[in-house]
């Protein structure tokens, strides 16, 4: 993807014509309309999510504002903490005594059976 933003802007809108004519052969019109559609859907969330982050960027002077950059650090972390946590995560585990994790362990292979046993007995009173 990051090859497309370093495109020549003809290359990229010749690359968007033969793209769009080589998918016109196998659809016929009501699928056609159904992926032009939703192709527009995406590039209308894609549009709005530039403009709306545009927007909060221009309006950030100092790091007093009321306003925060969504595409920061600190508040992706609230939100994915697993992805943008992984440093504290394993230092977390690694300053895990190894009882720690071994009881840890224990209690997740405790449950993913207890799941397993569940599945199983769903599995065998369904009509399958």
């Amino acid at each position: 993807m990051h090859n497309l933003f370093n495109l020549n802007p003809k290359i990229s809108t010749a690359l968007a014509v033969l793209v769009g004519y080589a998918l016109l052969d196998d659809l016929d019109t009501y699928e056609q309309n159904v992926l032009g559609n939703w192709l527009m859907l995406v590039s209308q969330l894609i549009i709005t999510n530039a403009a709306s982050q545009q927007l909060v960027e221009r309006n950030m002077t100092t790091e007093e504002s009321n306003i925060f950059n969504i595409n920061s650090k600190e508040i992706k972390s609230k939100y994915n903490p697993l992805f943008y946590e992984k440093e504290n995560i394993k230092k977390y585990f690694n300053d895990m005594n190894s009882n720690d994790r071994e009881k840890i362990f224990n209690e997740l292979q405790k449950r993913i059976s207890n799941i397993e046993k569940m599945l199983n007995d769903l599995h065998k009173n369904s009509n399958f």
